[in-house]
């Protein structure tokens, strides 16, 4: 099975609790993982590949040089440079490789993934599961760059979770099509490198189950509990994460501490989460604007009602 990872030195620890959940759940045959990345060290590699070789998979460090990205590519807090480096597989893979499942280090494996990673693409260039928000709902951006497909009833896919058809793709693209494309739009991408493959590939994708992308915060608020989620293939903790302090916590980042209590970086991770929790101000910022803003809407109805009573009085 080959499966492609991309990571910067900071999420090192994040990749290693992601491969912990992989491997741990996925013996039936021996894994190639091909490691995305620009700054890594020997002894970064050598964490990661030790705990491949200890489930009897490989480690492929495949180097990519940034300065073949365009400057104007947009990134964000979430979203880093090295999120690009997956458009280098067509160029950075074996040629002989036929498939590879893209995986983001924000996700936790939880089953084996035999059946997602041979799924049939059925003439497609990818197999992937839907985005949280298919059709652009609640990004005006996407909705106006992707009318003409939504009119067509394409659904927008995330890319956090998908196989290759490298046989097919090597055919009609490379990571320059990619930049052009990028171009034409003015790097104006509202989500990155997602919003390229879509625009590039839209049509011609084979959509998996849901359970091999479960969005932890999003079926979170809709009230799913941490047994729901076991039963996911995969969970992607998309936007905020459990290792970050800032923001809110829901109880399905329980699974991914659960998977990092079984690394080496597990104390570390704590004691950097704690450290933040302790000083971290997001929350208590959030709460007194709350509180400033229902003073106000208490001030603006008091006001609403006494004028409401003068102009009754009047009436009468």
């Amino acid at each position: 099975m080959n499966i492609a990872i991309s990571i910067n030195k900071k999420y090192v620890p994040i990749a290693y609790v992601m491969m912990e959940s992989l491997f741990k759940n996925n013996t039936r045959e021996p894994i190639d993982l091909y490691l995305l990345h620009s700054e890594l060290e020997e002894d970064d590699l050598h964490s990661l590949r030790k705990l491949a070789e200890d489930y009897g998979n490989s480690l492929v460090p495949l180097y990519v040089d940034r300065e073949i990205f365009p400057k104007d590519l947009p990134t964000s807090k979430l979203i880093s440079i090295e999120s690009y480096y997956r458009l280098a597989l067509l160029k950075l893979l074996p040629c002989d490789m036929e498939r590879i499942l893209y995986l983001d280090v924000d996700i936790i494996v939880q089953c084996d993934l035999s059946d997602l990673y041979y799924a049939d693409f059925k003439g497609n260039h990818f197999v992937a599961c839907d985005d949280a928000d298919p059709y652009g709902k609640n990004f005006p951006t996407r909705k106006e760059m992707f009318r003409e497909p939504f009119e067509k009833g394409y659904r927008y896919f995330n890319a956090g979770v998908l196989v290759w058809n490298l046989l097919l793709l090597r055919k009609y693209y490379t990571i320059e099509d990619y930049f052009e494309l990028a171009e034409r739009y003015d790097f104006k991408l509202e989500t990155h490198d997602q919003d390229l493959l879509n625009l590039m590939h839209w049509g011609n994708i084979t959509y998996a189950d849901e359970r091999y992308n479960y969005f932890a915060r999003i079926r979170s608020n809709a009230g799913d509990s941490i047994e729901d989620a076991r039963k996911a293939a995969i969970i992607h903790y998309l936007s905020q994460k459990p290792w970050d302090a800032d923001g809110y916590h829901f109880p399905i980042e329980k699974i991914w501490w659960e998977y990092a209590k079984e690394t080496p970086y597990y104390n570390d991770l704590l004691e950097n989460f704690l450290e933040k929790t302790l000083t971290d101000q997001t929350l208590f910022l959030h709460a007194s604007e709350l509180h400033r803003t229902n003073i106000e809407l208490q001030n603006n109805l008091k006001e609403s009602f006494e004028l409401n009573k003068k102009l009754f009085g009047m009436i009468s």
